[in-house]
């Protein structure tokens, strides 16, 4: 016990040492561990961080860090990071949909949200949130070639 709580100090710290002008330790509620999970480029640290606070396996914990690193930032290794740590159900896909067709679009975060959709790996999902967001329709009718024609009907899909 004593050497894995020093083995979680020791990657704390580095943490830190890698992000100081971002306060880590001693945030006060959800929200500020929330605002710090998005100011933090790398998925790992931000991970490290969200453990520490026990917020990890929260689904709602990553919709604000991922939608600023992935489809403002552009920052793939953030996605891919954490398609590959955590699970992603369909509903927080939809809230990057719906982040993304309620913000201030840049033709960056458009074009790093076709990273999302590629990400999915479910050609219905996919085909859903491209419509839900709107401007993807050759994704729309690729999923449609390759599934057949589906039903476009948000209000099945549980969108916000």
């Amino acid at each position: 016990l004593a050497i894995c709580l020093l083995g979680m100090l020791d990657n704390w710290f580095g943490v830190q040492a890698k992000w100081p002008n971002i306060q880590l330790l001693n945030l006060r509620n959800v929200k500020e561990v929330n605002a710090v999970l998005e100011s933090i480029a790398s998925f790992q640290d931000a991970l490290s961080v969200a453990r520490a606070y026990g917020v990890a396996a929260n689904t709602s914990t990553w919709q604000r860090p991922l939608f600023h690193q992935a489809v403002e930032n552009g920052n793939n290794a953030y996605l891919h990071e954490f398609m590959n740590t955590l699970p992603a159900p369909d509903s927080l896909f939809f809230s990057l949909a719906n982040r993304l067709k309620r913000s201030t679009r840049s033709a960056n975060s458009i074009s790093s949200f076709r990273k999302v959709l590629e990400a999915t790996g479910d050609l219905s999902l996919r085909a859903k949130l491209a419509a839900t967001v709107g401007f993807y329709p050759d994704v729309l009718m690729q999923c449609q070639a390759s599934l057949g024609t589906i039903q476009v009907d948000e209000h099945d899909w549980g969108v916000e």
